[in-house]
């Protein structure tokens, strides 16, 4: 969070010292600057621009990113939901394909392409949702495609494609997210996107230009019975369990 703020930042900082550059000649209205010579303006007007010019390549450092923002995080985390509320702020931010600036996918957690590294983007943020939903919809749905796990064991080892879906997906949400965290220059929970938009919105100076999707867009059908924390612990190990609620219990979500 300190990180963002700091980038928020970067354009108070950049604007403070163009105020100091453009000041060097509205001085000349004041009775100071009409005893100032000429010279000693226009000299004083080039050091504050090289000053300005020196600073300011290196507060901007990462903002010369070909994207803007990469979201990443587990599948059924609300990835797409965000893509269209970042579109309803006028950011073009595609979900699992990249648009102009940036993409919200769970697959570019992992640097499978170029599109995927993170020195392409200006913010990389990592989005968590309560483990017990992802895990619920990923079962509810029946997400057993053989893509995305071939491509999900290929990256995480410790699972095993024969094991049932309910415990890959279980340790699918505890290692991508661990990935994600890694990646990510800060991670947030989706329960809290009221508090994070705000921060986005300064950051890349965005104003609103649609109205924002609902908080339940893309659901694609509703789960009569949620996971719970006992069914788990039937068909899990005690390390798995205990690495998965470790990891709950950080990101502040009730593990009773």
């Amino acid at each position: 969070m300190f990180e963002i703020f700091c980038r928020v930042q970067r354009k108070n900082i950049m604007n403070f010292f163009r105020y100091l550059i453009y000041d060097a000649y509205s001085i000349s209205s004041t009775k100071i600057g009409e005893k100032m010579s000429f010279r000693f303006k226009r000299m004083r007007f080039l050091i504050l621009t090289f000053l300005s010019m020196c600073f300011c390549s290196v507060v901007q450092g990462d903002d010369q990113a070909p994207y803007r923002l990469l979201v990443i995080g587990c599948g059924r985390s609300g990835t797409a939901y965000m893509s269209k509320l970042m579109q309803s702020y006028g950011l073009r931010i595609g979900h699992e394909k990249v648009l102009k600036d940036g993409v919200s996918s769970w697959i570019y957690t992992i640097e499978r392409d170029e599109f995927a590294k993170k020195e392409n983007y200006d913010l990389v943020i990592h989005q968590i949702r309560n483990p017990l939903n992802v895990i619920s919809s990923w079962v509810r749905n029946n997400i057993d495609r053989d893509w995305a796990w071939n491509m999900i064991t290929e990256h995480v080892p410790e699972i095993d494609r024969n094991e049932s879906l309910l415990q890959r997906s279980a340790k699918y949400w505890y290692y991508w997210n661990l990935k994600a965290e890694e990646k990510a220059d800060w991670s947030y929970r989706i329960e809290d996107i009221d508090k994070i938009l705000p921060m986005l919105i300064d950051y890349f100076n965005l104003r609103q230009i649609s109205k924002p999707p609902p908080k339940n867009y893309n659901r694609r059908r509703k789960i009569k019975k949620r996971i719970s924390w006992e069914d788990l612990r039937m068909v899990l190990n005690n390390e798995d369990f205990e690495n998965i609620q470790s990891l709950a219990a950080k990101y502040g979500y009730p593990i009773e």
